[in-house]
């Protein structure tokens, strides 16, 4: 699910539980009913298509993983024994055609290890008399074969993984797009009621709109530094007031404090147009004060520099 998507089905959920605590007020709209009750089972197929988007890839991974380790292990154990068995009897091919690190095996490609796997499951099918000593007997040959059948398997489950997902997202959007349509017929609904329920219809819009409330704009970005040295100076409170008079400030303009980070910077979001007296100040420097404008849409860049005093 993309950022967006994930926005909207914010959006999506806020309204239906608006609705939902306010569905006896809804009955007697013509429609609602029926469209209320599609947008939830909508919104209910949108969870479970997430869901499954977010853990299927993952989930087979996983297991082919598990089924890799399983390989790796007894694939190693059983070059080992051959080794053994090679070196004590001078064969000197089989030594070579088996002897293998652990790191080696872990670090193949897929169908390499499988390879690999083979090669040392083939001589140990054809020394299997001489490894009984070895404790290595006819289970664990048929062990090691099912590993390697096992792996075979899945190995290539990954790909399939990622077809999965490619249709779990097409269907994401199908359904996302669905929701918005079914959507769009209860705000025409909700039109019928608006004048009788002023209240509940503001609430409704304002549910509504949480998609795009919650987006939040870096407005501006600044820097605290020593003057003459360059340090950065953290702990700095940085006061951002509106210009003019408390009486004289605009409704949704607000004092906003800032305390500098580690290496001197700070950050806001979603500042108001206008212009800002900005106050620095922190113990051991000297009272800092500039101005700033915020334009909307514009990010601003302010470096102020502390005198020590």
């Amino acid at each position: 699910m993309t950022k967006k998507q994930e926005r909207k089905l914010k959006m999506y959920l806020a309204v239906s539980e608006y609705l939902t605590l306010n569905e006896g007020l809804l009955k007697s709209v013509h429609h609602f009913v029926d469209s209320f009750s599609e947008f939830r089972n909508i919104l209910n197929q949108i969870s479970l298509t997430s869901t499954n988007q977010r853990t299927s890839r993952k989930g087979i991974a996983t297991d082919k993983k598990k089924r890799r380790q399983n390989l790796v292990s007894i694939a190693l154990n059983t070059s080992n024994i051959l080794a053994v068995y090679a070196k004590f009897n001078n064969d000197m091919r089989l030594f070579y055609q088996v002897h293998i690190s652990k790191s080696d095996l872990e670090d193949m490609r897929d169908v390499d290890l499988k390879t690999r796997a083979e090669i040392i499951y083939k001589e140990s099918e054809t020394y299997l008399q001489y490894l009984l000593v070895y404790s290595f007997t006819q289970e664990t040959l048929r062990t090691f074969r099912e590993a390697i059948s096992v792996f075979d398997e899945w190995y290539s489950k990954p790909r399939l993984g990622i077809i999965e997902r490619h249709q779990l997202t097409l269907r994401l959007g199908e359904l996302m797009s669905k929701a918005y349509s079914i959507l769009l017929d209860i705000d025409i609904e909700m039109g019928i009621i608006m004048y009788d329920e002023p209240d509940f219809y503001s609430g409704y819009k304002t549910a509504r709109k949480l998609v795009h409330t919650r987006t939040s704009k870096l407005a501006l970005r600044g820097m605290v530094k020593e003057s003459g040295s360059g340090k950065p100076v953290k702990g700095a409170i940085i006061t951002f007031i509106p210009d003019g008079t408390p009486g004289d400030i605009e409704v949704g303009h607000h004092v906003l404090v800032k305390k500098s980070a580690v290496k001197g910077g700070f950050r806001v979001y979603n500042m108001k147009s206008g212009t800002y007296k900005v106050e620095v100040k922190k113990p051991g420097y000297k009272d800092k004060e500039v101005r700033v404008i915020i334009v909307d849409g514009e990010r601003c860049e302010l470096a102020v520099e502390l005198e020590k005093g």
